[in-house]
């Protein structure tokens, strides 16, 4: 019975320390510190969130994870006809394009905004080089912080077509839940999973999901531990 309580005891003491982490030191702002916000506007698409992105999702990036945030990746923005070769390759600010995923023959343009405005007929160009280039398969993913859809003006011609050629995508849905799918494979690896989850708080914080989802985390968490 004593052995019980004092477990139930070490139960409750949790929860207390992640209220006061959430409420207490988060409220007080003592929570600020992230390695991004200081070496970077948090806004910066080019040189902070696009760079990120392509080296999480680059086989061949530092992490050392091989192809695995690849593949959960195009799980979550759920392109299965596209195929994992030997010959992926990852490009950054290739023709303009931020982020541009191929194979032999087939390609997913990424076009990421935070901030910046669409160009004029932006997509419709970046689309006719890579079709140019003799690829099969060409896809659109359009990234903004809310899943927002391009302009007519850098669609262009594109809207004539009737295929999904463009998928819009989130960073406060969709790239939330694929840096929780892959901070999942980076367990045993204590610093690359402190940095995808700095990198998940700013991009929760820029989106306004901050505030509650890391507190209901930890307590879903603590409550399947014990």
């Amino acid at each position: 019975m004593e052995s019980s309580f004092e477990e139930i005891k070490i139960f409750f003491d949790k929860i207390d320390l992640i209220n006061f982490k959430y409420v207490e030191i988060l409220n007080a702002q003592q929570y600020d510190f992230n390695i991004f916000s200081i070496l970077r506007n948090d806004r910066d698409e080019v040189n902070l969130h696009s760079k990120f992105l392509y080296e999480i999702l680059n086989p061949k990036g530092c992490h050392q994870k091989g192809d695995i945030f690849l593949r959960l990746f195009l799980s979550i923005v759920d392109l299965p006809e596209f195929t994992m070769t030997e010959s992926i390759a990852i490009k950054r600010e290739y023709q303009g394009i931020d982020i541009l995923i191929k194979n032999r023959d087939q390609a997913i343009i990424i076009e990421n905004k935070i901030d910046a405005e669409d160009q004029d007929r932006q997509l419709e160009r970046y689309y006719n080089i890579i079709e140019r280039e003799g690829f099969n398969y060409v896809k659109i993913i359009y990234l903004s912080l809310y899943g927002d859809e391009p302009s007519g003006k850098s669609i262009g011609k594109l809207k004539e077509r009737e295929d999904d050629l463009i998928k819009l995508l989130s960073y406060k849905e969709d790239i939330d839940a694929w840096l929780d799918e892959c901070s999942k494979e980076a367990t045993s690896f204590p610093i690359l999973r402190e940095t995808l989850f700095q990198y998940q708080i700013l991009i929760q914080k820029l989106t306004g999901k901050y505030h509650s989802k890391g507190y209901m985390m930890e307590i879903k968490e603590l409550l399947i531990d014990e």
